[in-house]
């Protein structure tokens, strides 16, 4: 490796002097994201250097650098994520794409657009608005989240029960190999039959295997029908459970489907109980239910679905409730990303079979731990999928070492619960370093074909280490 002072000069000759910093200040604030960490860790790593590209060239030329000198190396978009995928945990060089936001082309006959990796998703979806056409990706960091980011995480945002994960949505990839090949792969189709499918082997990948610089992303029309929320009131979750696969079995195309216990009401929703008409129960649960699209339709689901709500013993509360939830959203996610005291949630992927089992157990790991519950919710994947996707929120004082502590153990315990059940340790955030410790409980044998691929492309280990991939040995946080 190259010493500070060798990388800084390589790296100025390559994008300028005001485009790379090695300030202390400035390191510290590259030195971690949103993954939650007690006071002694928080800022254990930080980058030697940080760099700032515009181009594809400039990319190039970086990570030439960093495999010439064996340098480890750090994408990073907005840092909005939870799991510690943009922590510099063997120092080196932080890879910041915030300047490469051109957006390269919107194709409105083809209904794609084509950008660079440091797009914020809000100016793209403003751009697209212009065109009457929207982004399928819609989560609650939007102001602020990346298109790059997105891909590396293979992340989930409010409309996947309509559109699907960012993987459903990409149709092309530029990434630059570890040894500084730029590859570009896919294009203005779906479908291919014609050899593998390289760029899901790089979508949530979260950069251990290339710098994804542009993406190509299948964007959809405006609808006829904007959102239009309801919220059910439900006499326990298991009842929710039942009114959702009555939905899915009728083959119903919502465009939003969640369900949420009482006690995540003010954590996913920004609401109490007993604020949602009349006051919820602690077995009681709400479930939202969205529609969008052509008018005629919106108006013939929204009654199949309303009828065998209530004939499920629902109560259809003011939808003015759920209208303000999805009105709000974005501003709710962007509070979570502010304050100090952090609100955490867990993503997993959970068979449907299993979900009430999952909510019933997960809050009793969390009673167990003396944590503070957030309460639990589920979502629909897309389209014809049954729910699959739960979440469980708690609260987590960094700063209390006590406190801590019981959070990891819970997270073992949530992990391992997961995985029991025959689920997936993340639906939506990526493994970052916060989750490596557990892909061998869900990957088994899996597992050491993606060390070998990684291996194969990137054999100095310099593609943002410690994340993603385990070492035989992991000691990234001791």
């Amino acid at each position: 490796m190259a010493t500070h002072s060798q990388l800084y000069e390589e790296l100025a000759k390559i994008v300028g002097e005001d485009r790379v910093s090695d300030s202390d200040h400035e390191l510290l604030c590259y030195a971690k994201d949103r993954m939650p960490l007690p006071d002694r860790l928080k800022f254990k790593w930080k980058p030697h250097v940080v760099v700032i590209p515009k181009t594809n060239e400039h990319c190039v030329e970086i990570i030439k650098l960093a495999s010439r000198t064996k340098t480890p190396i750090v994408p990073r978009g907005a840092g909005t994520g939870y799991n510690g995928g943009v922590i510099p945990t063997r120092g080196g060089i932080v890879l910041t794409t915030v300047d490469m936001d051109e957006i390269i082309e919107i194709d409105e006959e083809n209904m794609t657009v084509t950008a660079q990796a440091g797009v914020v998703l809000e100016t793209l979806e403003k751009e697209l608005n212009k065109r009457r056409l929207r982004l399928g990706d819609d989560p609650y960091p939007r102001q602020s989240a990346t298109i790059g980011g997105r891909v590396s995480t293979n992340g989930v945002g409010y409309l996947v029960s309509r559109y699907g994960h960012v993987q459903d949505m990409v149709w092309g990839l530029a990434v630059i190999l570890p040894d500084g090949e730029l590859v570009r792969m896919g294009g203005k189709y779906r479908k291919s039959s014609s050899g593998f499918d390289l760029k899901h082997l790089f979508i949530g990948a979260g950069g251990a295997l290339g710098l994804v610089t542009e993406v190509l992303l299948k964007v959809y029309p405006m609808p006829e029908v904007p959102m239009e929320m309801h919220c059910l009131k439900c006499k326990s979750f298991r009842a929710g459970l039942r009114i959702i696969d009555r939905i899915i079995r009728k083959d119903l195309t919502t465009a939003f489907l969640r369900i949420y216990d009482s006690a995540a009401l003010p954590h996913f929703m920004g609401v109490d109980s007993g604020s949602v008409g009349t006051r919820m129960s602690p077995e009681e649960a709400l479930v939202l239910v969205g529609f969008e699209g052509v008018r005629e339709l919106v108006e013939i689901q929204k009654k199949i679905v309303m009828k065998l709500a209530m004939e499920e013993g629902a109560e259809i509360l003011d939808r003015k409730i759920a209208q303000e939830f999805w009105e709000k959203r974005h501003k709710f996610g962007t509070s979570k990303l502010t304050q100090s005291s952090m609100d955490f949630t867990e993503e997993f992927s959970i068979p449907f079979s299993e979900m009430e089992t999952f909510q019933k157990r997960s809050m009793n790991i969390l009673k167990k731990h003396s944590l503070r519950s957030g309460g639990a919710g589920a979502g629909r994947r897309d389209g014809r999928d049954s729910l699959n996707e739960a979440g469980i929120t708690y609260f987590i004082d960094e700063r209390d070492e006590d406190e801590f502590a019981r959070y990891e153990k819970a997270q073992d315990e949530l992990v391992a619960l997961s995985v029991e059940l025959g689920g997936a340790i993340t639906a939506a955030h990526g493994v970052g370093l916060r989750l490596v410790k557990y892909m061998q409980a869900q990957h088994g044998s899996s597992l050491n074909l993606m060390r070998r691929i990684k291996q194969m492309l990137d054999p100095y280990n310099i593609m943002n280490p410690d994340k993603v991939v385990p070492a035989e040995t992991n000691h990234a946080i001791e």
